[in-house]
């Protein structure tokens, strides 16, 4: 039998102490701690609004739209849920107060809200558009969101034989790229999917079909 020595019992003790801080409770605790603030403010803010009287321009169902959006624009402020999430919550509290109709409501999801939510959540996940650019409604928010986040994601789609590939071309040159996205869209996003391009250090959507 082995006699445990001084620094084994302070060496175990220190491990003790270690696992008592990984404690699932105490974690959820400080989390707790950290996001009640942010929590109180989504509530306050909101609420806030109901404390403007109501009038002939300012409606009781104008007043109802503010909080519900003021609100949802804290979620994604204050990073209490995931952007994803949160946008459903704004539908349904939409839906919900009756302030539109379901169709209404729904609408985006069937677009460019999916469209990019799913894209953000999903970085080698790449999107040709095509037809959609030219022919639904919308698309300048397609173009928007290649602008900015999805720039790395979005690739030209000449829809042939639907389309000349001349008035598609000329078409995506106009339609309000940046400057130094608009090689992106057109080139270098559908080179890398296809693997034309060295040295990318991700794996792209076309390498699960090798």
């Amino acid at each position: 039998m082995t006699v445990p020595t001084s620094a084994d019992i302070a060496e175990e003790q220190a491990f003790c102490r270690d696992i008592r801080k990984l404690s699932p409770k105490e974690d959820s605790m400080n989390i707790l701690s950290g996001t009640l603030p942010k929590w109180i403010t989504a509530g306050i803010l909101p609420a806030a609004v109901f404390l403007i009287p109501t009038n002939a321009v300012f409606t009781a169902q104008l007043q109802l739209f503010f909080a519900i959006t003021i609100f949802f624009i804290c979620m994604l402020a204050f990073e209490l849920l995931p952007t994803l999430a949160a946008a459903v919550i704004l539908s349904s509290m939409y839906i919900i107060s009756g302030l539109v109709p379901e169709a209404v409501a729904l609408k985006p999801w069937t677009n460019t809200v999916l469209f990019m939510a799913v894209c953000a959540m999903y970085p080698r996940l790449f999107v040709c558009i095509d037809r959609y650019i030219l022919m639904m409604p919308g698309w300048q928010a397609y173009v928007q969101a290649a602008n900015y986040l999805l720039q790395d994601q979005l690739m030209f789609g000449s829809a042939y034989p639907l389309h000349d590939q001349k008035f598609v071309r000329d078409f995506y040159l106009q339609a309000g790229f940046r400057q130094e996205v608009l090689p992106k869209v057109l080139y270098d996003n559908a080179a890398r999917f296809l693997g034309l391009e060295a040295g990318y250090p991700g794996v792209t959507l076309y390498d699960t079909f090798k």
